[in-house]
């Protein structure tokens, strides 16, 4: 970007130099006119002469300074929306093993063991027909939970 402000401040001051040759005028009354002016004046066609030749070539590097900025923030609003998402997915699935935490611990085994009626007796790893006992249904619910993230800190 600096080498087009640099290369626009030389074409304007190429064009410049080329009008003022190439009108045909002797450059001598112009010079003197100007040495003859007091310095107040001489710094006033100073700064008309430089205003143009600063101020383009700087806008032009600001408005592209700009669209950098622009792109780079648009880039990381994406990357910020995709984190938001990303959270918001966690914080459901968080208060899903949360409910279901509670569910858990509001349960009691012993109860529902003994509301069926197989308190007493009852062949905790499976009857003579092969089918599964308690223990290993119980087994089987320790294993899925353990699979929840939030649950397996207060399983282990």
């Amino acid at each position: 970007m600096a080498k087009l402000v640099v290369g626009c401040i030389v074409v304007f001051v190429v064009a410049l130099v080329f009008l003022i040759v190439s009108s045909g005028h002797d450059l001598t009354p112009i010079l003197d006119a100007y040495r003859s002016e007091p310095l107040p004046q001489k710094l006033a066609w100073v700064v008309l002469v430089l205003v143009p030749v600063v101020l383009l070539p700087a806008s032009v590097w600001l408005s592209d300074a700009l669209g950098r900025q622009r792109k780079a923030s648009t880039a990381l609003e994406l990357r910020l929306d995709g984190v938001r998402k990303g959270a918001t997915e966690l914080a459901k699935s968080q208060a899903d093993a949360d409910a279901t935490l509670r569910q858990l611990a509001r349960t009691d085994p012993e109860d529902a063991i003994t509301a069926v009626g197989f308190s007493h007796g009852i062949e905790l790893l499976g009857d003579s027909n092969g089918n599964p006992g308690i223990y290993r249904d119980m087994l089987t619910l320790t294993t899925l939970l353990r699979s929840v993230p939030a649950v397996k800190g207060i399983i282990q």
